[in-house]
């Protein structure tokens, strides 16, 4: 078994993917976000998906809208990928010879370039592992353990890149589970908030948080993009590794909100499931189909507040609340149509919803079972 990183060693012995291959994929995973109701992604891939989606941009095959995320280290050499931009994506300097932090730095290109469908998102940067394999980094040991995981940024480091990115008009987003990790990210992006305060950073999972730094994302500005399956997939995970005393601030989204953060959810894709109805279940019930009782439930959401951080939230932490997020004249009209309300339904019972149609630019993208 491969853990991480080190599944770079079998994909070095892969064959290369094909291109009409790699078209192919992306084409399936957009029908398949479709289906699911989804109407724009954040994403973070490699060469060849970035590749198929300027490809399916240019042939007016895009239906969803993305924003491309830019890995703080480089995930491969992709020569001239970005030579040729995207409609609306500002001329490059050069030739581009990796999709980094660095090359974005030395090519000029910014959070925001592009035209509505396919942008530049914000730079992606790592500072802990994960809950499962208990690298995520904590203030205190884990459960039964000396092990505190592992911190993967040194945080003079990360906040000197995060200072280069946002003086230079990128927006950071960084990976931070454990609570150790969280505080890091905040030092890091503090400084930001100053020198470029609209620029939209963010903290990715944010799974478990210090109770004196739940008010520092309100505070700051700095957006808490969750997934709120993961509460109720790793529930089990964190009341063995993280103890009772930690788990009432764990994924603390009603804590956060209360103490104005903007939350934006997602999925974590492939890692859970795309359905952001299973998201939506998991953050207003805090407990899984076969659980008789909710998972910490001071913490759950109204429909309401879910609804609003899949939508105006993801809106707002990509820049973009004036054009899409919500339903109202002189929005784009991006939309997800269901089989029923779920203002009427309780519980498990929103899992028996389905998606009868997707829109976005006012174009149905999807449909089934409408007459």
């Amino acid at each position: 078994m491969l853990q991480e990183r080190a599944n770079e060693l079998a994909d070095r012995a892969a064959p290369a993917v094909t291109e009409a291959e790699c078209d192919d994929a992306v084409a399936l995973a957009q029908a398949e976000a479709l289906k699911r109701g989804v109407t724009g992604v954040e994403t973070l891939e490699q060469a060849s998906s970035y590749a198929a989606l300027r490809r399916m941009h240019a042939r007016g095959k895009l239906a969803i809208r993305v924003e491309m995320g830019i890995p703080h280290r480089s995930l491969g050499q992709i020569a001239g990928i970005l030579t040729q931009a995207p409609p609306g994506l500002k001329d490059q300097k050069g030739p581009v010879a990796g999709f980094d932090l660095e090359s974005a730095l030395d090519s000029g290109m910014k959070t925001g370039d592009g035209d509505g469908w396919l942008r530049l998102g914000h730079v992606k940067f790592f500072t802990d592992g994960a809950l499962g394999s208990q690298t995520a980094a904590l203030v205190e040991p884990y459960e039964g353990t000396d092990d505190r995981g592992i911190l993967t940024a040194d945080p003079v480091a990360l906040r000197a890149d995060v200072a280069r990115a946002t003086a230079a008009g990128l927006a950071v987003a960084i990976h931070a589970i454990g609570d150790q990790a969280v505080r890091v990210a905040l030092d890091a992006i503090a400084p930001s908030r100053v020198v470029a305060p609209a620029l939209r950073q963010r903290i990715e999972h944010a799974q478990l948080i210090r109770e004196e730094d739940l008010g520092r994302f309100g505070a700051l500005g700095i957006v808490a993009s969750m997934q709120p399956i993961h509460a109720t997939s790793d529930r089990d995970l964190a009341d063995r590794h993280w103890g009772p005393k930690r788990t009432p601030r764990a994924y603390p989204w009603r804590t956060l909100l209360e103490r104005g953060a903007v939350l934006a959810f997602g999925s974590d894709a492939p890692v859970e499931p795309i359905d952001p109805l299973l998201g939506i279940h998991a953050a207003v019930t805090r407990k899984r189909p076969s659980d008789r009782e909710a998972w910490t439930p001071a913490q759950r959401l109204t429909l309401d507040e879910a609804l609003a951080a899949y939508s105006a939230g993801c809106a707002y932490a990509t820049a973009r609340e004036r054009e899409w997020g919500t339903l109202e004249p002189g929005m784009r009209c991006d939309a997800t149509v269901l089989d029923r309300d779920l203002a009427t339904l309780r519980g498990d019972d929103i899992l028996a919803a389905r998606v009868r149609a997707t829109i976005t630019d006012g174009v149905v993208r999807f449909a089934e079972g409408l007459g």
